[in-house]
């Protein structure tokens, strides 16, 4: 059974609980987290999916047998809406795609700007149910769509 506690002076809810908050801040968190995934690589991204999506990964790659085997189990209807919205968010992210250009109007004046795409690119996708399957989809393929070489 639950401990319940009566306070009517707010003053002393943490005397009566026995404890004394900390102050967090979300910056002071996420500050912590990214050093931590500097010094630590792979190691600390694997510690952080352990502790916050609560899967026990050995390694942070998919291989192409996970692949296949959770595509032959998953439901047909819900891979071709997948494959809609990879259709849609590639189409969206190529129009988006920037051209370099070359100004030479005046003698001895060459201006311009070169536009490349990155050479890589990693996506993170958490462990969670399928409801939340779109940014996974909306993470890699904007690069794809880019002509992005590696992801």
């Amino acid at each position: 059974m639950m401990k319940r506690f009566t306070c009517t002076d707010p003053t002393r809810v943490e005397a009566q609980l026995g404890r004394r908050g900390e102050e967090i801040s979300a910056d002071g968190v996420v500050a912590e987290i990214i050093e931590n995934v500097r010094q630590n690589g792979d190691a600390a991204l694997l510690e952080y999916t352990r502790k916050f999506d609560r899967a026990d990964l050995a390694d942070l790659c998919v291989s192409r047998a996970e692949i296949d085997a959770a595509l032959s189990r998953a439901d047909a209807g819900f891979l071709e809406i997948l494959r809609l919205a990879k259709e849609n968010i590639t189409a969206y992210h190529t129009k988006q795609t920037r051209q370099g250009f070359v100004m030479d109007e005046r003698p001895g004046v060459v201006l311009g700007q070169k536009i490349a795409p990155w050479t890589a690119w990693a996506s993170m996708c958490p462990a969670a149910p399928p409801a939340f399957a779109p940014p996974c989809l909306w993470t890699p393929f904007p690069p794809v769509s880019r002509g992005w070489a590696r992801l």
